[in-house]
């Protein structure tokens, strides 16, 4: 099982189902302070020692002020099955224990609403296979399901990630980062003895030329992780160092991109949480663990003390 903190939404590239009646959201109590951006720090494993008080994910942060509750949990990305993911195991208990009136998500844009349809319409698929090739995403928004609460993501969208990186950065740049990272998650649906490579990649060419206007295949891949890492790409080699956020002078360009891109995303996945606390008095954000060293300054700024279960 492949697992890594770092963002999975460029796994989402891959009828609507029925919800139940949703809670309505609560304004009975006072609302929590606006996110002070300025406290945002920038991912390190040395920061995180230092505001983490659990050593390793899973594990659930949460914050209480005024009424407002907010269930944090931490994860690296991986997929099912559940029984074989104590990420997922957690989420699970993390929902069941503090039962959110609402479920917000890495990997999907905030721009596609309440109970996106690009996910739904994919839970009965997971769910038929006990999520053994779907990430935390798609088990997270089932278990709002059965909730009978909405899920929402909290993301930037493709466009606006693209231009986060601009000018240092091209669309094919970000085109060869996005394969980079699918491939280092979804590596074994795209090698040759897979029985459906061949579509695979032809698929994820199309979904970039689509969210990103850029023609891309795999053989273009190729020639550019040589290009950036300067060594021949091999699947068995892959590893979340290629793409760990860095803005270093020795950083390469996937580093590069993944630390500009994490420079809007946090503040846009904050602006969410804010919101959503405006109107619903509980909720319960599902993030890689990165994410909560980069943010939880402004939480506590917002929300107060930081209360860590680190096994739940």
């Amino acid at each position: 099982m492949e697992v890594s903190w770092v963002f999975v939404i460029f796994l989402g590239l891959w009828t609507s189902t029925a919800f139940a009646e949703c809670p309505k959201p609560s304004l009975t109590s006072t609302l929590p302070s606006p996110p002070q951006m300025e406290l945002l720090v920038d991912f390190s494993y040395e920061l995180s020692q230092k505001l983490i008080s659990c050593k390793d994910p899973p594990y659930v942060t949460r914050f209480k002020k005024n009424g407002k509750e907010l269930s944090f949990v931490s994860v690296q990305h991986g997929f099912g099955p559940e029984s074989q993911n104590p990420h997922f195991q957690v989420i699970r208990k993390a929902v069941e224990r503090d039962r959110p009136q609402v479920v917000l998500l890495e990997s999907l844009p905030h721009s596609e609403g309440v109970n996106s349809t690009t996910i739904t319409d994919m839970i009965p698929v997971c769910e038929k296979e006990s999520f053994k090739s779907c990430p935390e995403i798609h088990f997270s928004a089932s278990l709002a399901r059965q909730q009978g609460v909405p899920f929402i993501g909290t993301e930037l969208s493709e466009r606006e990630i693209l231009r986060s990186l601009e000018p240092e950065f091209s669309k094919s740049d970000y085109a060869c980062f996005r394969w980079t990272v699918m491939l280092t998650f979804q590596g074994e649906e795209f090698s040759n003895s897979h029985p459906r490579f061949k579509f695979n990649r032809e698929q994820f060419s199309l979904s970039l030329k689509e969210k990103l206007g850029v023609q891309f295949t795999y053989e273009d891949f190729l020639k550019c992780f040589k290009s950036v890492t300067k060594q021949e790409f091999d699947s068995t080699k892959l590893n979340t160092d290629f793409f760990r956020p860095d803005n270093s002078a020795t950083s390469n360009t996937f580093q590069k991109i993944m630390y500009l891109s994490d420079r809007g995303r946090n503040p846009r996945m904050l602006r969410v949480i804010s919101d959503t606390l405006m109107k619903y008095d509980k909720a319960l954000v599902v993030l890689g663990w990165g994410h909560l060293v980069a943010q939880i300054a402004v939480l506590e700024d917002m929300l107060g003390p930081a209360s860590f279960d680190c096994n739940p």
